[in-house]
């Protein structure tokens, strides 16, 4: 009599799991209008080839998305991890300056403010 399989823990089915990554790359599925592949391709996301897996590896040049894989409305894409954390960062620099923003008018609306602890929480005094 064989042993049952032992799983981790239970955790719900995902249609959109992405199977053998290649190193290197961020992956995601994207809806398929073309203003936003359109978007994402200037961005540097690559279609994913259904066969081979290989993001940007295109079957025909004028119909580019035809090769890629595909759930529903959504294409599977992936961006080179160098551009993905040029991206991480660019979208710190943005979140540092809306953060800092808040904490200039919080500063002037309710008078000075100080950090509690190395958490970035704020007292106003």
């Amino acid at each position: 009599m064989s042993k049952p399989h032992k799983r981790d823990s239970w955790r719900p089915a995902s249609t959109l799991d992405v199977r053998n990554k290649k190193t290197g790359y961020r992956y995601r599925f994207c809806n398929e209008e073309p203003e936003n592949v359109e978007r994402k391709e200037a961005e540097g996301w690559q279609f994913v080839n259904r066969v081979t897996g290989l993001p940007g590896e295109l079957v025909d040049d004028e119909h580019k998305s035809d090769g890629a894989k595909r759930h529903r409305e959504l294409v599977l894409m992936a961006l080179p991890e160098d551009v993905g954390k040029e991206r991480d960062k660019y979208f710190e620099g943005i979140s540092h300056r809306q953060e800092r923003g808040i904490y200039e008018q919080t500063k002037k609306d309710l008078g000075p403010a100080r950090r509690t602890d190395d958490t970035d929480k704020f007292v106003i005094e």
